[in-house]
């Protein structure tokens, strides 16, 4: 299928419900059917992942989806083929439960056929198609690309926070999306005897247009495009996310 999801949906469009609430089901570490019903709320029953082995890439979906020749060729900008790995993760590693990627993801890793074509289940192709090209990593954006990955594992596996409970995810984790589904925002609150961490997620999709974000007293944990991370001065109330964006922020008025 050439369906196009909530990350990668057309700049003119509007995500779908489903795949929005989907999403917001994830991050709370829930299972869900294709209604969206959710069927479990036991994190200790959820693989949160977007990719695996017997699977498209990211880059290779996405490609895909913007393709009409089984992805030789596609009409997705560079932009959006290496940014929809990073925000797809980011959304991974932030979730409750237990996180799992594909091994090469953290630098846009490709599975090519012989023909062109791109390959969503290379369980039995060559060790060529299988490969991974470490040689990507020689790229200096692409190694910029696998520090941001190195950030969301290390919180993910640090932070408590990330690694609750089904009790204690019903009254911490709180989702929300905006009216056009085009941004999702989190806030993770953990409290471990008394002393309190909390987290603000911020994932903005493909659909044109900035959004606002309160980022006041907060420190970026995670940022994939770098743009509010790497500003020299506190952070306010009035923010801009970008499209194709995802901020991970420790709320910290001490700070």
């Amino acid at each position: 299928s050439t369906a196009k999801g909530w990350i990668d949906v057309e700049s003119t469009k509007k995500a779908s419900g489903s795949d929005t609430h989907a999403i917001m089901h994830g991050l709370a570490g829930k299972t869900a059917s294709s209604k969206n019903l959710v069927k479990d709320s036991d994190p200790n029953k959820a693989v949160q992942y977007v990719s695996c082995h017997d699977n498209f890439t990211v880059t290779d979906r996405v490609a895909y989806a913007y393709s009409a020749d089984g992805g030789k060729t596609t009409t997705a900008s560079e932009r959006l083929l290496r940014e929809s790995t990073k925000l797809a993760n980011g959304l991974v590693m932030a979730s409750q439960g237990t996180s799992f990627m594909l091994s090469g993801e953290e630098f846009g890793r490709r599975k090519i056929k012989a023909d062109g074509t791109l390959d969503d289940n290379s369980y039995n192709a060559s060790y060529e198609e299988n490969a991974i090209d470490y040689s990507a990593y020689d790229d200096p954006n692409r190694a910029k690309d696998v520090g941001y990955f190195r950030d969301l594992i290390f919180t993910k596996t640090t932070y408590s926070a990330f690694q609750m409970d089904e009790d204690e995810i019903k009254t911490s984790v709180v989702t929300e999306a905006s009216e056009d589904n085009s941004l999702i925002t989190a806030t993770i609150t953990k409290n471990d005897n008394g002393y309190v961490t909390i987290f603000k997620l911020f994932a903005k999709n493909n659909t044109e247009g900035t959004a606002t974000i309160d980022l006041t007293d907060c420190i970026i944990r995670s940022d994939s495009l770098d743009t509010l991370g790497s500003l020299e001065r506190p952070l306010g109330a009035e923010e801009v996310i970008q499209p194709m964006q995802f901020v991970l922020a420790e709320y910290n008025p001490s700070k």
